[in-house]
């Protein structure tokens, strides 16, 4: 490695010494020779071994001994061994106390280690060895530290003195100064701290910092000394540099309040108030004022003009027309009120007020007319003001029905009782009124669905009750008239996505022969489980039924081979229905109708295929597989993970020019808003809410619905309690009622 060294082939020597060092790890040469390379190439871990032989060898002279000491100290910070770097660097400054490197990392580590003592005593040789080569600016940095290192000591006038030391060094710095009044307000030394700003402030020359000082120095007189003459003296000073500051002035405002000054105090408000910058400031002070001219001096007529400052200052602020409010209410002039109200909702129309004050406003102006004035057209003209605000307001569509039927309009108040329900269709109240309007208007069959569902929550009185009971039908009570277009739209949940059907309706005769099984793997025989169409059987029946009026048709039906209840879609080609064994005998019509309307509706085109497994993670999987892919056939480079086996069968599908047209256009607009159209779990869930409304449309029991509603578990992430409300919320709402009006279901 020497030799190698020599003939300057550094690669060479470093092999042939680091092979040396492994045939003899503790060998002193090769590790004197291989350290340095070692370090700078920052290999800390490895060198560290090497640098513990070398600093332990007593052949080195003491300048080689302090190089390889402070390389060791260098290392162990490397390394993150602050305690083991300190040791080396001592050790080093042992051997060379003039090498001020080592004493500026003793200073820095001993400061990290929290050794302010020790810190200061390595800083301070660096101070002398480093003085001549220094500029006053870097002394004074140096001065400033030292000073730190002894505050945190616990040596205040040991650090005093440094401080000093560095403001005589420099006399307009404003570090030193700025700690020295830090260290005397530590010390509770305030007439030793108020001089040291004092002389603080001889040498700050930016208005903002001799602001700052002297407010600092008022605060200091107000809080510690107990003298307001010389703290309003120092916010006098302070005021001069601007002289509208407006902290200025509120310091000086709470003097005076604390003085018990209040005319000066009322007099610093109206400055204070002119100069606020935004309308909601200046409105904020005139309130202050008006409440101040209202307490303490007792002056009702200065207060309310006040009051109308603030609210002229910032209509929009309704704090400030509150306290107008209260004053005139003091007086019971609800007249005055009245038009207070009307001009201030006059404003509203035309901007600056936002909705909170819109709304309390007009419900203030509804009520004074509505309890006070009697004026039930007034009052319901400002509550309209309020829904329109605030559309699910439950209270307010309460107050808005009670004034509809006040004022002899039966049609509306029923309307908002509707809405009642829309917003909770749990709300007994809105559902006990809404079924006397009903039939006060001659809507029988509405009022009786709606004691059915007042029957099904348990809290029918006796005469909804008599009235469920009496028009209750046995039997199937499937629709008379086939279901139109309209009647599906009206069977849709609103949170469904009709892109996403229309993509699965028309990607559906491509993809089902690739996602197709045989009837052998699913364990199929005809001749054993194929259910015989023309056997008289009440499930034959009530499917022939359904399908009929659905205008969906009869699929095949085969028994289920593993006996699974209930009713399932299989992919066959076409799509068949797996049937339970409880089903087939014992079942009453009605819930047959139910099940089986629902499974006739999600086995159609646009969502069989969310139809064809077993688990929800599985239907989410797919339809997302299914749309990744159809995505990925119309636009090669979209950033989606596609199915290859499932892509690989639709292009052997050949997929019609036109269709592509078609799916690409709809691919573009389901991304435009993905949030409603490409949440595919929201989307099944909606699918499975609509389902449900199918089966309550041909069950006709809602009882009996929202049972099997609880009972269709698994289709969705959709929980009971949700499916059973969202029917319930389905089964009293004016499109239900129209539906079974259409379709020939009502009691009359």
């Amino acid at each position: 490695g020497d030799l190698h060294a020599e003939a300057e082939d550094a690669a060479a020597a470093e092999r042939c010494h680091e092979r040396a060092l492994e045939a003899d790890p503790d060998n002193l040469e090769a590790a004197r020779a291989v350290a340095p390379r070692w370090i700078e190439a920052g290999r800390w871990t490895e060198v560290a071994r090497l640098l513990a032989l070398l600093v332990e060898d007593d052949e080195l002279d003491a300048d080689e001994r302090h190089t390889w000491r402070f390389a060791a100290a260098r290392c162990a910070e490397a390394l993150g061994d602050d305690e083991a770097a300190i040791e080396h660097y001592r050790a080093a400054a042992d051997l060379d106390g003039q090498h001020a490197p080592t004493w500026r990392r003793l200073a820095t580590l001993n400061e990290k280690a929290g050794r302010p003592d020790a810190a200061f005593d390595a800083l301070q040789m660096v101070y002398v060895l480093e003085r001549e080569q220094r500029s006053p600016a870097e002394s004074y940095a140096v001065l400033l530290r030292m000073g730190r290192l002894k505050a945190q000591a616990g040596a205040p006038r040991e650090a005093l003195d440094v401080f000093h030391a560095a403001c005589e060094l420099d006399p307009q710095r404003v570090e030193a100064r700025e700690a020295i009044v830090e260290l005397l307000e530590a010390q509770g030394a305030w007439p030793a701290a108020a001089d040291a700003l004092r002389a603080l402030l001889d040498v700050a020359e930016a208005p903002e910092a001799r602001r700052a000082i002297n407010l600092r120095l008022a605060r200091l007189y107000e809080e510690q000394l107990d003298d307001r003459r010389m703290a309003i003296e120092a916010l006098e000073y302070a005021l001069v540099e601007p002289p509208d500051d407006r902290t200025v002035l509120d310091h000086l405002l709470v003097l005076n309040q604390e003085a018990g000054d209040a005319y000066a105090a009322v007099d610093l408000m109206k400055r204070l108030a002119e100069l606020e910058p935004t309308a909601r400031g200046r409105a904020q002070r005139w309130l202050a004022i008006g409440e101040l001219l209202q307490t303490e001096l007792d002056d009702a007529a200065q207060a309310i003009n006040a009051f109308e400052h603030a609210l002229a200052a910032d209509p929009t602020w309704f704090e400030a027309f509150r306290l107008l409010e209260r004053a005139l209410l003091a007086a019971d002039d609800h007249r005055r009120l009245d038009g207070l109200y009307r001009r201030m909702l006059a404003q509203a129309a035309q901007g600056g007020l936002d909705d909170r004050v819109v709304v309390a406003l007009a419900t203030n102006l509804g009520e004074i007319n509505r309890l006070e004035l009697n004026d039930p057209q007034a009052a319901l003209d400002a509550w309209t003001v309020v829904l329109q605000r605030r559309p699910d307001d439950v209270e307010a569509r309460r107050v808005v029905a009670e004034l509809y039927e006040a004022t002899d309009q039966l049609e509306r108040a029923a309307q908002q009782h509707q809405h009642l329900l829309d917003i909770n269709p749990a709300d007994i109240a809105a559902m006990q009124h809404l079924r006397r309007l009903y039939l006060e208007l001659g809507r029988f069959d509405a009022a009786w669905c709606l004691c059915q569902a007042l029957a099904w929550l348990d809290v029918a009185n006796p005469e909804e009750r008599a009235f469920f009971d009496q028009y209750r039908r046995a039997g199937l009570q499937a629709p008379r008239t086939p279901l139109a277009r309209a009647d599906w739209e009206a069977l849709k949940h609103p949170d469904g996505s009709p892109l996403l059907d229309l993509m699965f309706h028309k990607i559906y005769p491509y993809a089902l022969p690739a996602l197709e099984v045989g009837r052998r793997d699913l364990g199929l025989r005809r001749r054993k489980h194929l259910l015989d169409p023309q056997e008289e059987t009440v499930f034959n029946r009530v499917l022939d039924r359904v399908a009929d009026a659905t205008g969906l048709g009869r699929l095949e039906v085969y028994r289920d081979p593993g006996d699974r209840p209930g009713l399932r879609t299989v992919p066959l080609n076409p799509p068949a229905l797996l049937v339970g064994p409880e089903l087939l005998s014992g079942r009453p019509m009605p819930e047959i109708a139910f099940w089986v309307a629902r499974q006739l509706y999600l086995t159609g085109r646009q969502h069989v295929l969310a139809a064809i497994d077993d688990d929800v993670e599985s239907r989410v999987a797919r339809l997302v597989a299914v749309t990744d892919t159809v995505t990925r056939l119309v636009q090669r480079d979209a950033p989606v993970d596609a199915d290859p086996d499932l892509l690989k069968a639709l292009k052997r599908q050949r997929v019609a020019a036109a269709d592509v047209d078609d799916l690409r256009q709809l691919i573009g607009r389901l991304r435009q808003d993905p949030t409603r159209h490409l949440d595919l779990a929201r989307w099944l869930e909606a699918l499975d809410h609509s389902a449900n409304r199918v089966g309550l449309v041909f069950c006709g029991d809602l009882a009996m619905a929202l049972r099997c509603a609880r009972d269709a578990g698994g289709f969705s992430s959709a929980r009971q309690e949700r499916r059973q409300a969202q029917l319930m919320r389905f089964a009293v709402s004016e499109p239900y009622f129209q539906l079974r009006q259409r379709l020939g279901s009502s009691i009359g």
